[in-house]
């Protein structure tokens, strides 16, 4: 129950971008000392950063497609598979 009440909070706060611990302890129904527990398991995971009040997210980019990533130092690829082929 603890963690789908903490992967629902990190949507919600994903959608806002930031939220208030009042604003969170009003729409899960819990109390402040849960909130913050469960905004200290996200901020350790990295996912958000507690703020003076409240929490914001920290990464909202999404992640580029397989066919751009794919190209990206494309040459230093190729040297490294070279490199290694001749490990063998």
């Amino acid at each position: 129950m603890k963690e789908v009440r903490q992967k629902q909070m990190l949507s919600l706060i994903a959608q806002r971008g930031s939220i208030t611990m009042e604003e969170l302890q009003r729409i899960f129904g819990t109390s402040m000392n849960t909130i913050r527990s469960d905004v200290a398991k996200l901020a350790a995971s990295g996912a958000v950063e507690k703020s003076y009040g409240g929490v914001r997210i920290l990464s909202t980019q999404e992640v580029p497609l397989f066919t751009h990533r794919s190209a990206l130092h494309a040459d230093g690829k190729r040297r490294l598979a070279h490199y290694a082929q001749h490990l063998l």
